[in-house]
């Protein structure tokens, strides 16, 4: 490998020594003396500089070598003997490496949907949503807006809505944000520059349409997770809505295990250095098409059951899922405008529930967060 380059560097020091002797011996006799000394120094240190790298070189090649890591980012293109050995080394180690599963093709998100599922299209974009009416409406005109977490969807409330809407007399509504669940997965390039329907003031855009579309005229924002930096968004936005002519008002904001409220990001900040480079994005999706994260989010792992890890993974195999995820992965609200909109809700009845296990959610950030907004 780096050997014979090693043994060339040595020869050609030891071959300029008497070069390096009659240069000294002719260049001390003139004047001045010290440009020729400088000379003949750097010459001689070139020369043991580049045997020391061809030393270090061999070495490192040596490492590789028993690593099994040739042909993986050399500066360079190694010899035709270093790439028979790397295909002769991937030969006997493929039957030892398990072949990839062939990936499930494409669905419609009707082929996922639940029989309380209902869509409805909002700026060109189909969105998913389930809501649950109790059997005496108390508050006409009232209702509460669930706001699901980064990976999740309307599932995520399904043993919530039912007894909400019992306890409090008002409909219980949940949806699908764009790339998430079962809302189509536009392209964010469709929509011109400033208008993602990934970015937050989509979302703010589909919560007062169904507010509109629902006869909710006011109505209590309920953010889950990281879903508590959009749902401080969207109450602040919507802050006095009726006396704006908007189609709803903020009633209330409640906040359940907020996460990622100081930059108002989505996702883990794990998943935004991942999403930053192509490697890291494919990495990224492979993760969230595991259960892995799923499980990392419960006090009591041992609770998630095969059942609960497929509502998760099932909106991975709708069409345009990979590209949507990376796009909800790269919004956010920004640090300014969550500091903002906290200060617009602090008139409003605001409630925020943090469990002591709770795995995700820092009590003390949250703390530290609200007394400086």
């Amino acid at each position: 490998m780096m050997r014979p380059y090693f043994y060339v560097a040595v020869g050609f020091a030891f071959a300029s020594i008497p070069f390096l002797v009659a240069k000294a011996y002719f260049a001390l006799r003139c004047q001045p003396r010290i440009p020729a000394a400088v000379l003949i120094a750097a010459s001689a240190t070139f020369s043991l500089a580049h045997m020391g790298s061809a030393r270090y070189m061999m070495s490192w090649a040596r490492k590789r070598y028993e690593l099994g890591l040739m042909g993986f980012g050399y500066p360079w293109e190694e010899g035709e003997a270093d790439r028979l050995y790397q295909k002769h080394r991937s030969q006997q180690q493929e039957h030892l490496i398990p072949q990839e599963q062939p990936e499930a093709p494409h669905l419609l998100p009707q082929d996922l949907a639940d029989p309380d599922s209902q869509f409805t299209t909002i700026k060109s974009v189909s969105v998913h949503y389930k809501i649950a009416y109790p059997e005496a409406l108390c508050f006409p005109g009232c209702g509460i807006l669930l706001l699901h977490p980064f990976g999740g969807g309307a599932f995520s409330f399904r043993l919530l809505m039912r007894s909400m809407a019992e306890e409090t007399g008002c409909p219980v509504v949940s949806f699908d944000r764009p790339g998430a669940g079962l809302t189509s997965r536009p392209a964010a390039s469709d929509f011109g520059p400033g208008h993602s329907p990934y970015a937050p003031d989509f979302a703010l855009d589909i919560a007062e349409a169904l507010c509109t579309q629902l006869h909710i005229k006011y109505c209590i924002f309920v953010g889950q997770a990281d879903g508590s930096a959009l749902a401080a968004l969207i109450a602040a936005r919507l802050k006095g809505g009726d006396e704006k002519g908007r189609g709803a008002s903020t009633a209330g904001l409640v906040l359940l295990h907020p996460t990622n409220m100081e930059e108002g990001e989505a996702g883990s900040s794990f998943s935004r250095l991942l999403s930053n480079s192509r490697i890291g994005r494919r990495l990224l999706l492979r993760m969230l098409r595991a259960d892995i994260p799923n499980r990392g989010a419960w006090a009591e792992p041992t609770h998630v059951t095969p059942d609960i890890v497929e509502l998760y993974k099932e909106p991975s195999w709708l069409e345009g899922w990979e590209k949507a995820i990376i796009e909800v992965t790269c919004a956010q609200v920004g640090k300014a405008p969550m500091q903002e909109c906290m200060r617009e809700v602090q008139g409003l009845p605001v409630l925020i529930i943090t469990g002591a296990k709770d795995r995700c959610a820092n009590d003390l950030l949250m703390r530290r967060f609200l007394r400086d907004s």
